[in-house]
């Protein structure tokens, strides 16, 4: 088996990522089923970070150039979909900035 930060891990924080994986579906899914198809990209979006943290971990890729791509694609959309649902605070406006400037810089720095 290919050495993984997952296989490095003890069993409490292999339990620990399981249950935050199924808390975030499950809160996704009660907010779909809540506030109906108005809740799905907030849904998705949250699915999609944590998703994204669990194969940086699990597939030890959270140094690679595709996860930090992925990571900031994941925070310019958070920001637009706050930005969508009428949030105009600093916080959305700190993801969108932070998210645009960053999947810039990476998409054109040289690896």
């Amino acid at each position: 088996m290919a050495d993984t930060a997952f296989s490095n891990l003890g069993r409490g924080a292999k339990l620990l990522l399981g249950a935050l994986l199924a808390f975030v579906l499950l809160g996704a899914a009660v907010q779909v089923s809540v506030n109906g198809v108005a809740a799905l990209p907030e849904a998705l979006v949250s699915v999609y970070v944590v998703a994204l943290a669990a194969w940086g971990l699990v597939g030890n890729a959270a140094g690679t150039k595709r996860f930090r791509i992925a990571l900031y694609a994941g925070v310019l959309a958070w920001g637009v979909v706050n930005y969508v649902a009428g949030r105009h605070n600093l916080v959305t406006y700190l993801l969108l900035a932070l998210g645009a400037v960053l999947l810039t810089r990476e998409l054109t720095m040289k690896d």
